[in-house]
């Protein structure tokens, strides 16, 4: 079973310290959730899991098969099609418009809303299937999906849903303790 470990991650934006000696280990088919306020580093380690950004310090391991981080807002460029979108993030590009198609996008005739249609004027529920898609199809074992409540869940549809849950081996969610009420 592989390990994913995180040992002294420190992380600071000039001299605003935002991690520090952060440590932290979980399994494969662990599904995690990172709680807690506003600004204290919960996305911040989940784009250093998934190398979207350097620590000053530390180390992590377990990552060989990749990470996929899904952000809070659309990451796509507004002037892009869907199909560029896709084609950018995905190795195999049939897979991600199967997935689409069965999340609920309309791809349209011939598929020409993924060509046609600009990211851009897409509802911010479609831009999300296109990230978690992009996520899934991605190949890698590990997702990191930043404030998953934010048009994720009324998006995402039972199909993707289920190969969500089936394809990925790690899943961390980031939630903000005033948006969680309790969180069990």
């Amino acid at each position: 079973m592989r390990n994913i470990t995180v040992k002294s991650v420190k992380k600071s934006f000039g001299n605003k310290v935002v991690l520090s000696n952060v440590n932290l280990s979980f399994s494969e088919g662990d599904r995690l959730a990172l709680v807690g306020e506003n600004g204290a580093g919960k996305s911040t380690l989940l784009k250093i899991l998934c190398s979207e950004i350097a620590p000053n310090s530390g180390e992590f391991f377990g990552l060989e098969n990749g990470c996929a981080y899904i952000a809070q807002d659309f990451s796509g460029e507004s002037k892009e099609t869907p199909h560029q979108f896709l084609q950018r993030r995905v190795p195999k590009l049939n897979k991600a418009i199967r997935l689409l198609e069965e999340s609920g996008f309309v791809v349209g005739k011939n598929q020409e809303r993924l060509h046609n249609v600009r990211c851009g004027v897409l509802s911010g529920g479609e831009q999300k299937k296109l990230e978690l898609v992009a996520g899934i199809a991605s190949g890698s074992a590990f997702l990191a999906i930043d404030e998953p409540q934010n048009r994720a869940v009324p998006a995402v549809g039972a199909r993707l849903g289920d190969e969500l849950a089936y394809r990925a081996r790690h899943i961390v969610r980031v939630r903000d303790v005033r948006r969680c009420g309790v969180c069990a």
